[in-house]
């Protein structure tokens, strides 16, 4: 009898741990590839930011540069899923091909997303585990995993609103320094057509 309560709390166990690991999502798209028609709808390009009022603001610092398109989706949608709930996705093209993929937390003042451990859950199920400390709820940190030729950074730092930023950033050694360099300011992309 004892042995049989160590097996069903076992079997028991292992389907809740099961249950709380998030499969990796497949986007659809790979870095590198072609900017595809159907993203043409929920694409915002460099040329057609301005006077746009849902675009976040950084983003219309960035996409002023020619060459840059970001589209947005809602990861539940992408990944087909319903465990991702209020997190999106940016996929960053740089003329016309995937540079990097964002995943962010939508948090506001009460922090949902972020204190259901959604992307860290997600992070660590399908990156790799790291140390968030003796509170995983105060890592105010990040982490980072190099493989062959991609980045992947987790990020989670609280901001001066008390809200936090978190998300998981991928890109790849061949797109890594052109968008940080852009990003940053450093260098400006040029439309070919000028």
């Amino acid at each position: 009898m004892f042995k049989l309560k160590k097996i069903l709390f076992f079997v028991l166990a292992s389907m809740l741990f099961a249950s709380t690991v998030i499969a990796k999502c497949d986007f659809g798209i790979k870095l590198g590839d072609k900017f595809p028609e159907k993203f043409e709808e929920n694409s915002v390009s460099s040329t057609a930011i301005n006077n746009q009022e849902n675009i976040p603001e950084e983003d219309n610092i960035y996409a002023e540069n020619f060459g840059l398109n970001f589209v947005y989706r809602e990861a539940n949608d992408v990944c087909n899923t319903s465990s991702l709930k209020d997190i999106e996705i940016e996929f960053t093209f740089l003329y016309e091909e995937l540079a990097s993929i964002r995943m962010f937390a939508m948090n506001d003042e009460k922090n949902i997303p972020t204190k259901k451990f959604t992307l860290m859950k997600y992070a660590k199920s399908n990156y790799g585990d790291f140390d968030t400390g003796f509170d995983p709820e105060t890592f105010n940190d990040f982490h980072h995993w190099r493989n062959n030729k991609s980045l992947v950074i987790y990020s989670r730092t609280i901001n001066k609103n008390n809200v936090w930023d978190e998300e998981i950033y991928i890109t790849n050694n061949i797109y890594e320094e052109s968008l940080n360099m852009i990003l940053s300011g450093e260098i400006e992309i040029k439309n070919a057509n000028e």
